[in-house]
């Protein structure tokens, strides 16, 4: 296979991995993959850190904030694809730890980022500015 051709090959294969992606609009683009992501990540331990930092209670009350999220989002992410959908189901989510220290605040984010990824979505598009994010 020539250069061109591994290229080309390499850029479907990627292509085809994307499990959603934002139309015109602000629509998403929600398949089976983009389902069975969000069930991943709804079913994966969250807050895990093995130095300790984040304590056992810290866990046990942020843990069902993010769960909860995707809750609303695979229950209705096929009814309602639409980026501003996602955002507005994000912001009890994010009122609810934007005031917790670094430690906590840093790892929420993260798993927002993750599923801004799994809809196929850049971010908030300055939605949570009022919570000093800017995600």
């Amino acid at each position: 296979m020539d250069r061109r051709a591994a290229i080309a090959f390499t850029l479907g294969a990627l292509a085809s991995a994307a499990t959603a992606q934002a139309v015109e609009g602000g629509g998403l683009v929600i398949d089976g993959n983009v389902l069975a992501e969000l069930d991943a990540l709804r079913k994966e331990a969250k807050f895990v850190d093995p130095l300790g930092i984040i304590k056992p209670g810290e866990r046990a009350r942020l843990e069902p904030l993010i769960n909860d999220l995707l809750d609303r989002l695979r229950t209705g992410i096929q009814v309602h694809p639409e980026q501003s959908w996602v955002i507005s189901q994000m912001q009890p989510t994010v009122a609810a730890f934007y005031l917790e220290d670094t430690e906590l605040r840093e790892p929420s984010v993260e798993y927002l980022m993750r599923i801004f990824r799994i809809l196929g979505m850049k971010g908030a598009n300055g939605a949570f500015k009022q919570y000093y994010l800017d995600l």
